[in-house]
């Protein structure tokens, strides 16, 4: 306003000036009260074409959650007839129960279903689509599970909680299943259903979403921080129910950020001020809210944000109510405004252009250092990774030389008694030339040829095992019955000494398995030598070696009837530098895994039966009451499979 008074005519009078100031008073009050009125109405009225549109939105989204549940409804009912799983159930085979985990695992990634798992009678999951995850299901007890329990009693259940193993929300689809000739239940199959797509949707759309159950807690939502919060405070029985019932972990059940504004003229819509967890600030939004018919006591929410609308609306109202003053004020100052923006943009002009330029000065400088920088560190990871390979060749061939020390003595003893033999026998055939007896000299010469024979053959497979090899040296196809024969051969005097006796099944001479011959061995000769220590001073000490296959694997299993495993060590036996023998370093179970994974196997330990007393696992005797060790190895490699 100084520049306008400062452009009227010097002439002006007193009183001039004064009616002036007063109409321009007056045209300011007038213009803040229709800006005001007009503005509240438009407000009101975009409020309510929101809501209408969040009304929709919501509607939708409640069609898009019924979709996502009568997706997966129908198959806990087909799966409950599937051939397959009531054969597994009645026969747990490992080989039909790593079949059935391929089927599941196949179904689960063809219909985006989180997990799909059969339980047995007692709860426990015998398959499950995700046996190839660390946290596999495969094994652990759900019969506390409300959706085990119920579907077992009633034949279906339907529950919605946090994964244990897993760790993720979902909801859990359960049926039972029948013996199909008598009738009987002895089983559960149940299907994970994972929202986490339909959460991603929400989020990339921008608009918070949330679904909640009939107590008003958030299971599924576009805000992650809200996940188990509460629309209303739980009462404190409750809460501390839910939480031991483990349903949401140990969830706080933290009242949701929403504090009520203002109602609109449907009971289902209203203005709630809002602070979402990733922008930190308050907001207004419409909140929209419907029920979901197909899943009792469910309720999608909706939040369609307010306060752009409501300030869009409000400065137009302001905006159309100020124009003629507007107007009047830019017509007077327009000329001035001018003469100073042109001098203002030289100015800027310039100024950008230095700011430009020193900017491409200092990206350039960042960029020439980022390159020296990655390229220091491209040289020093591939020089770690180098260092890296080295210390896992010299920790595999000391493990190696480790087991060589173990049965060399054996070994030694194994090849003193040809040697005597070969000198008897030279001596015998020396007098018997003498004596013009050279038929028999002849025989002698031959049983000295095979004793010699006899020599060579362990001195060669010492040999081979004691030599250092690459870890990245490449797999083969070998004849499996190869490294079974080698390792026999170097652990069979240190057995003999003990009087143990070892019962080895017949491998066919064409199997063959993925892997290195050497490194293989040692895997075996590692099981068998542990094995054989186990059943030291032990009354009629057996060891078994039992095999099983299919087209694609070959599952060799060791066994005995030692004392087993310490229930201390069971959980730890493949954990570096842990071991039950006073000089052991606890590092061959670990390289022989670490070995069986790099052929595209595993290797697992147990007991045989730590209650029983008998074996109830496959491809273990009954009389084998101690430590079982199972080899898994791939009949072709990975790029044929």
């Amino acid at each position: 306003m100084p520049h306008q008074f400062r452009a009227l005519p010097l002439a002006m009078t007193h009183r001039q000036r004064g009616l002036l100031a007063l109409a321009l008073v007056i045209c300011v009050v007038i213009t803040w009260a229709v800006a005001t009125a007009s503005g509240r109405w438009a407000e009101r009225e975009s409020l309510n074409e929101l809501g209408d549109r969040a009304t929709a939105a919501a509607g939708l989204n409640v069609a898009l959650v019924r979709n996502s549940l009568e997706k997966y409804r129908s198959l806990p009912l087909v799966l409950a007839q599937d051939d397959d799983l009531t054969a597994v159930l009645k026969n747990e085979d490992p080989i039909r129960i790593i079949r059935l985990d391929e089927k599941l695992e196949s179904l689960a990634t063809a219909i985006e279903a989180s997990a799909v798992y059969l339980l047995d009678r007692e709860g426990r999951a015998i398959a499950a689509s995700n046996w190839r995850e660390p946290a596999t299901f495969v094994g652990i007890d759900y019969r506390f599970r409300p959706y085990f329990r119920q579907a077992f009693d009633l034949g279906t259940a339907e529950h919605f909680a946090l994964g244990t193993r897993s760790h993720r929300a979902g909801l859990y689809l359960s049926r039972r299943v029948h013996d199909e000739v008598t009738g009987e239940a002895i089983g559960v199959v149940v299907v994970k259903v994972d929202f986490s797509s339909l959460e991603d949707d929400w989020r990339r759309a921008g608009v918070p979403v949330f679904v909640t159950d009939e107590r008003g807690i958030v299971l599924i939502t576009s805000e992650r921080e809200w996940r188990f919060d509460v629309l209303r405070p739980l009462p404190a029985d409750v809460a501390t129910a839910l939480r031991e019932s483990l349903q949401f972990g140990n969830a706080a059940f933290n009242p949701l950020p929403l504090r009520p504004s203002r109602e609109l003229s449907t009971e289902s819509l209203s203005v709630v001020n809002v602070t979402l967890p990733e922008r930190k600030q308050n907001a207004d939004y419409v909140l929209a809210t419907q029920a979901i018919d197909s899943q009792p006591g469910w309720s999608l929410h909706l939040l369609s944000p307010a306060r752009d609308v409501m300030n869009r609306a409000s400065n137009g109202a302001e905006l159309v109510a100020t124009a003629v003053m507007v107007l009047l004020l830019t017509v007077s100052g327009l000329i001035a405004w001018r003469m100073w923006q042109g001098r203002q943009r030289s100015r800027e002009q310039a100024a950008i252009r230095e700011s430009l330029a020193a900017q491409v000065a200092a990206r350039t400088r960042d960029l020439s250092l980022a390159n020296e920088r990655l390229t220091a560190e491209v040289d020093e990871r591939r020089r770690a990774e180098e260092r890296l390979h080295r210390t896992q060749e010299e920790l595999v061939q000391a493990s190696r030389l480790a087991l060589l020390g173990q049965v060399t003595a054996g070994v030694a003893h194994e090849i003193n008694q040809p040697i005597a033999a070969i000198r008897t026998f030279a001596d015998n055939a020396a007098v018997l030339l003498t004596r013009g007896q050279p038929d028999i000299a002849r025989e002698n010469l031959a049983t000295i040829a095979s004793l010699t024979d006899r020599v060579g053959a362990i001195t060669g497979e010492l040999r081979d095992f004691s030599r250092k090899q690459s870890v990245g040296r490449p797999l083969t196809m070998m004849p499996l019955r190869d490294a079974v024969d080698g390792a026999m051969l170097l652990v069979n005097t240190h057995r003999q000494r003990h009087a143990i006796s070892i019962d080895v099944q017949d491998i066919v001479p064409s199997m063959q398995v993925y892997a290195e011959r050497i490194r293989l061995e040692q895997i075996l000769i590692n099981l068998l030598q542990n094995a054989v220590e186990a059943l030291v001073d032990r009354v009629d000490p057996h060891i078994w070696l039992r095999i099983a296959y299919d087209d694609r694997q070959v599952v060799v299993t060791v066994s005995d009837n030692g004392p087993g495993l310490h229930p201390d060590v069971v959980d730890l036996l493949f954990t570096p530098f842990t071991t039950s023998k006073p000089q052991g370093l606890g590092l061959g179970l670990v390289i022989s895994r670490d070995l069986a994974r790099e052929f595209g196997g595993d290797l697992v330990g147990g007991n045989a039966a730590p209650d029983e007393g008998q074996s109830s696992i496959p491809l273990v005797p009954r009389d084998a009451t101690g430590a079982v060790f199972t080899l898994t190895l791939r009949r072709m490699p990975a790029s044929e499979t």
